[in-house]
């Protein structure tokens, strides 16, 4: 059984593009508003740097990118 360090996602944004600092190939990434209702989620490309998010988006919303068990997250505004 290897098991080896958990790789936390470094993302930044900037007006609705996310780019990816740490590799997210495959991860699902969702935005969930106030009322935790997911409003967007998609899968991340394999070899993705960057992402445009939608947008009729718009407000503050949790950023969360699921990798297999684990969930990371945080919040961003639009």
């Amino acid at each position: 059984d290897k098991r080896s360090p958990i790789l936390i996602p470094n993302v930044d944004i900037d007006g609705y593009t996310l780019t990816f600092y740490t590799p997210c190939n495959g991860c699902v990434l969702r935005l969930i508003d106030e009322n935790d209702v997911v409003v967007y989620s998609t899968v991340i490309p394999t070899g993705a740097t960057s992402l445009v998010l939608p947008s009729y988006l718009s407000g503050d919303y949790e950023i969360q990118i699921v990798r297999g068990n684990f969930y990371f997250y945080g919040y961003i505004s639009l």
